[in-house]
């Protein structure tokens, strides 16, 4: 039996989009427990079936939110509340924990029956994704993938940050592991684009695996994160 109301905190830093929110979600039986801007003000025992997290930075501290949010409310859904599509924060935020990614452009019918989804425990994705898929075939072969990684002739620096785009990390995360700057992070991912012959990160990821991409780096060039898992 589907329930008629489920219990809901919402977390982010702008109070009108929160506020915005509260307001649709009310009138359509929402039961709005909590509204903080601090992901740590949220109380424990709130006893919610669904979290919001709706404005955070994939950039910065976003996927480390969702990670703990997810160890504290182990038992709460999770919606990821965006106003645009892109599919590594996508990516992203399922590995991190999250059980729902959803658009703020949405029709309001569908929003609220995405939402009513990720409670029931259901995985939501946006439709938008649909419009990603044509890459896979854009990069279906497997021997221009290899091709194209065989003369990108990749630096040290190049294949560790390519090993990371794979991993769906964004900037933020790369700069901290690799103890390098988030501008150069950004010069050498441009870098990448254009020996891939690529346009954004999901295409060289796909490259990258299609074509079989293996870091191969000696120890002495590993980053820090490497040679810790050998």
């Amino acid at each position: 039996m589907v329930p008629s109301s489920f219990n809901v905190a919402l977390v982010g830093r702008n109070s009108i989009n929160r506020g915005g929110l509260e307001r649709i979600l009310a009138a359509e039986g929402f039961n709005i427990v909590q509204s903080v801007a601090d992901p740590s003000r949220l109380t424990r025992g709130y006893g919610g079936q669904l979290l919001i997290v709706c404005d955070v930075s994939f950039e910065s501290e976003g996927r480390e939110a969702i990670v703990g949010l997810r160890t504290r409310f182990p038992e709460a859904k999770l919606a990821v509340v965006r106003a645009s599509f892109e599919f590594d924060e996508m990516v992203a935020a399922f590995r991190a924990g999250a059980h729902g990614y959803i658009l703020t452009e949405t029709p309001c019918a569908s929003f609220v029956a995405s939402l009513r989804l990720v409670a029931m425990g259901e995985k939501v994705m946006p439709s938008d994704l649909v419009d990603t898929l044509p890459l896979l075939r854009i990069a279906s072969s497997n021997v221009e993938a290899r091709r194209a990684l065989s003369e990108a002739q990749l630096s040290t620096r190049e294949a560790e940050i390519l090993d990371c785009l794979v991993k769906g990390w964004p900037n933020k995360m790369i700069s901290r592991r690799l103890s390098i700057s988030d501008g150069t992070v950004k010069l050498h991912v441009k870098t990448i684009f254009r020996k891939l012959h690529v346009c954004n990160r999901t295409q060289a990821a796909i490259r990258a695996a299609l074509g079989g991409f293996q870091p191969d780096l000696d120890r002495e060039q590993r980053s820090p994160y490497e040679v810790a898992r050998v």
